[in-house]
């Protein structure tokens, strides 16, 4: 958290840090004929943790002050729904002692915080862990978006029925009945509106945004009351 990217970083943070702030830290006091922390011993420590447990507390934690901030800032009928986005990343330098890269999938929020992650086996995909990350969240109400790997009715009736979520399913090729019958729709009679043009990714991407309610669409979830959509996923 301090920016340290070595065991020997995070020693020697611990050796300099004040004892006022490694008291309310919970960590070691440095008694007079002590020396700093060493960096054995900062492994031994975190090699015993347990790192969904401490992804759930941080990840909680961060949740409850978010909900807290919205709440002050505002309170009229008409705010916008919270919003979290899942999403997959392998970890840059991160590697499992049989050399297979660490892949996380993670629960952000609509402000950028990270507010649970959990680890994606190298045996599986992140299909098999999106609802258990999505479980332990208070989503009620919140708009979740996820890639098109995600776009499952199983997802999408966990999300709307368990969680009292709403949706923003991305439909591409890996379901290609759906995404021919969505593209077939009469999109130039539905009004545009936004656009968007921007470089990214060496590519020039054009995002156009319409909106029609459709009857009899090939994804099978009840919906409640006012429940997200299914979105081309091209234009």
């Amino acid at each position: 958290m301090a920016g340290a990217k070595s065991l020997a970083a995070i020693a020697e943070w611990a050796a300099d840090a004040p004892p006022n702030v490694l008291a309310r830290l919970c960590g070691p006091y440095r008694e007079p004929d002590r020396g700093p922390v060493a960096p054995a011993t900062v492994r031994r420590v975190l090699q015993r943790i347990d790192g969904d447990a401490l992804d759930t507390a941080v990840g909680s934690w961060l949740a409850g002050r978010e909900r807290a901030a919205g709440q002050e800032e505002n309170d009229s009928d008409r705010r916008p729904l919270p919003s979290l986005a899942a999403d997959g990343k392998t970890v840059r330098g991160a590697r499992r002692t049989d050399g297979t890269q660490v892949h996380l999938l993670a629960a952000m929020t609509g402000t950028g915080l990270v507010t649970a992650q959990r680890e994606v086996d190298a045996t599986t995909n992140e299909i098999t862990v999106c609802q258990p990350l999505l479980a332990p969240l208070n989503l009620h109400g919140t708009v979740v978006t996820f890639d098109a790997l995600h776009s499952q009715t199983a997802h999408a009736r966990f999300i709307v029925e368990d969680k009292h979520a709403h949706y923003l399913a991305l439909i591409k090729g890996n379901q290609p009945t759906l995404h021919q019958w969505l593209k077939a729709l009469p999109w130039r009679d539905v009004p545009l509106l936004n656009k968007t043009r921007a470089t990214a990714h060496g590519r020039d991407e054009i995002r156009r945004i319409k909106a029609a309610t459709i009857a009899g669409i090939a994804f099978r979830v009840r919906p409640p009351a006012s429940n997200g959509g299914l979105c081309p996923s091209s234009e």
